[in-house]
């Protein structure tokens, strides 16, 4: 009988959140031994610095991912990954049945395991702060990697900077949206988000604004019908996921 491989990824994601709630003091301690090792000739110092940065960056992850749960998701990380508690006990804490805290435990694993990888998924063409945050992540992994005396596979380290430039341009595309004045949009054409105009200007500024609303609240805020919200994100979103995937 074959068992099932455990997915590596998630188990990862898994570490990744239990490391986030060491001792603060702990915390400090790692990086300014990050920081001794970053800058020491040895290279055998700058492979523990690499470790202890990657370890760094899991942190910075973990942040990006809990700062866009609502309320009660965060509650119950830190119940569950924090203060080590079962399902059935943090469904008297918070609202939600140990089937439903299943599902959102498995989502919130999921987004940390792609952001592990130096990945965005979808759902990120409408969080700026986490394709920022990504591209700082990356700068900082591809300037350590690039130590002359230090061997990296080429086609990895190539990988991580051809998905650097796919996020600066996503971040280019949200950034023409919340910085061009309506009144240019018009006079705007064959740039790289495809005749983006006015309206649909507004609509994704609003969405990006407010990135965990929905069709109905994007319309309500922006003053802009159900239906041709719904039809502006997804010219937005057809040209934003050319550079994720």
């Amino acid at each position: 009988m074959n068992k099932q491989l455990p997915d590596i990824g998630i188990y990862l994601a898994e570490q990744a959140l239990k490391e986030y709630y060491r001792p603060r003091r702990q915390i400090i301690q790692l990086e300014e031994i990050e920081e001794f090792c970053r800058q020491e000739a040895s290279l055998n110092l700058y492979r523990t610095y690499l470790r202890l940065q990657r370890q760094h960056i899991d942190r910075i992850v973990v942040g990006m991912v809990l700062a866009n749960l609502a309320e009660d998701e965060q509650k119950f990380v830190q119940y569950h990954y924090r203060d080590n508690m079962g399902y059935y006990l943090i469904t008297h804490k918070i609202p939600y049945s140990s089937t439903a805290l299943g599902r959102i435990n498995k989502r919130i694993l999921t987004d940390i395991r792609t952001l592990l990888f130096y990945s965005l998924s979808a759902e990120d063409i409408f969080h700026r702060a986490k394709v920022i945050n990504m591209l700082h992540i990356l700068d900082w992994r591809i300037m350590a990697l690039s130590r002359k005396d230090l061997v990296v596979k080429t086609a990895w380290l190539q990988d991580l900077m051809e998905k650097r430039q796919r996020y600066r341009k996503l971040l280019e595309i949200m950034q023409d949206c919340l910085d061009i004045p309506e009144e240019e949009q018009d006079r705007r054409d064959g740039d790289e988000i495809a005749l983006l105009d006015a309206l649909r200007n507004k609509v994704v500024a609003t969405k990006l604004q407010h990135p965990n609303y929905n069709v109905s609240e994007i319309s309500q805020i922006s003053g802009i019908s159900k239906p041709t919200v719904s039809r502006k994100l997804r010219q937005y979103m057809v040209a934003a996921y050319a550079y994720i995937h």
